[in-house]
């Protein structure tokens, strides 16, 4: 008796306040007897403090909803049988309005699902779950800073072996702060080679910067994102 959840929504992404719809689906093969069938709609944060154990050390609970779709309880019979074929249980669930994007981490994720659970008149119990994501709205126009241009500057002595081959300095410029999922970010870097042997290529990495709160004290994680590379004349 197959059970599996599928979204109204193809994509599978919804915004917070927006409402989830979709239908938990039940395939018949022979007939069975169900007791009761429950939906949980669950959104949770983790973090996890021993990567290599993956210990989940401190959770935060954004909702867990539950929701009968079908039960047998409390009526004179506490059990029904469902006829061989396709079944389809409809089910709808609102989010609540302030809760975080969607993330997932080695160290720690924020997390959406919905759980269904039948449960047959022998006792056993089948399970579905299906994950989805949730992208809170940012508006970059209430965030002033967005719109200024980043200038950093860096300098690093290279060295090979034992020797010291001369400084290699970099000033790297963008027109703004802030940008939005898909748009291109626009580089221009000025490079000064006074080392004794050229350079061939340069590549810029965008850095994803992560911070973690926790009673232990905060955990900075950082991780390459995306990266661009070109070749160029030597310099």
């Amino acid at each position: 008796m197959p059970l599996y959840i599928t979204f109204d929504n193809q994509q599978e992404a919804y915004f917070p306040g927006q409402e989830v719809k979709g239908n938990l689906n039940l395939n018949v093969s022979s007939e069975n007897q169900v007791s009761s069938i429950v939906i949980c709609f669950c959104g949770i944060g983790v973090l996890q403090r021993d990567e290599v154990d993956n210990k989940e050390t401190k959770q935060e609970l954004y909702f867990d909803q539950v929701s009968t779709v079908f039960s047998c309880k409390g009526e004179g019979d506490t059990k029904h049988h469902f006829e061989i074929g396709p079944k389809t249980f409809p089910f709808n669930f609102t989010l609540p309005q302030k809760i975080p994007t969607s993330f997932e981490s080695s160290t720690g994720y924020v997390r959406y699902s919905i759980t269904a659970y039948l449960e047959e008149s022998d006792g056993r119990l089948q399970t579905a779950v299906a994950v989805f994501t949730v992208n809170a709205i940012l508006d970059l126009n209430r965030i002033p800073k967005s719109r200024l241009p980043c200038t950093d500057w860096a300098q690093q002595d290279v060295c090979l072996f034992c020797f010291k081959c001369g400084p290699v300095s970099a000033i790297l410029n963008i027109p703004r702060r802030g940008y939005v999922p898909g748009e291109y970010i626009p580089i221009s870097a000025e490079i000064n080679n006074l080392q004794n042997k050229p350079i061939s290529f340069v590549k810029a990495t965008l850095v994803q910067v992560v911070k973690y709160h926790h009673k232990s004290g905060p955990k900075k994680i950082k991780r390459g994102v995306t990266e661009a590379a070109r070749i160029c004349d030597a310099l």
